[in-house]
């Protein structure tokens, strides 16, 4: 039998439950890059999402096709990493 894999994903965000961000300034992960004074690069902000950093992750919501946070949850997910 293979051994299992361990559950690395321990700090997973449920993005059905991330409707509240639709009421904050709603943004794009590639306008989230644009504001920050350092210009991380796309995939730096969407490693935030999906992998998180420090063990916590950048809220999103899947609005369409679009995969959106809000500056209000990008400022939590900043102070929850320093």
């Amino acid at each position: 039998m293979p051994a299992k894999k361990p559950d690395r994903d321990n700090t997973s965000v449920d993005r059905t439950s991330n409707a509240h961000l639709l009421t904050e300034t709603v943004c794009t992960i590639k306008e989230i890059c644009k504001q920050l004074p350092t210009r991380p690069c796309f995939a730096t902000v969407w490693r935030w999402t999906t992998r998180g950093c420090k063990g916590h992750k950048l809220e999103t919501y899947r609005l369409g096709s679009q995969l959106v946070t809000s500056q209000e949850a990008l400022h939590r997910f900043l102070e929850r990493i320093q």
